[in-house]
């Protein structure tokens, strides 16, 4: 599963990129929260799929806070979580994740 989450980095890496979510800032200070859950399904093409209610209970089960105390999640841990929910529990291809016919 490794191989595969770092496929699904890239892609996803790219995908927000594009989106100009993150603007300039180092992909590892890159960190979904709270507040930026839905825009960061949204970047990453998953919000038909995923539940944000989902993403928001890995945030907040997460020991990671910010300076006013608030739970998140650096994108490259939250990689390898999303995609067994996807793949696991959600039974998406690999196609559909990738949106190759786009």
């Amino acid at each position: 599963m490794n191989h595969l989450a770092s496929h699904f980095l890239v892609e996803w890496k790219e995908r927000i990129i594009h989106d100009g979510m993150f603007d300039d800032d180092p992909v590892e200070t890159w960190n979904v929260n709270n507040d930026n859950a839905i825009e960061f399904l949204d970047a990453i093409n998953l919000n038909e799929y995923f539940d944000v209610k989902e993403l928001k209970t890995l945030i907040l089960t997460n020991d990671q806070k910010d300076e006013e105390g608030l739970n998140f999640v650096y994108f490259v841990d939250l990689v390898h979580p999303l995609m067994k929910i996807c793949l696991l529990e959600l039974n998406l291809t690999i196609d559909e994740l990738f949106n190759f016919d786009e």
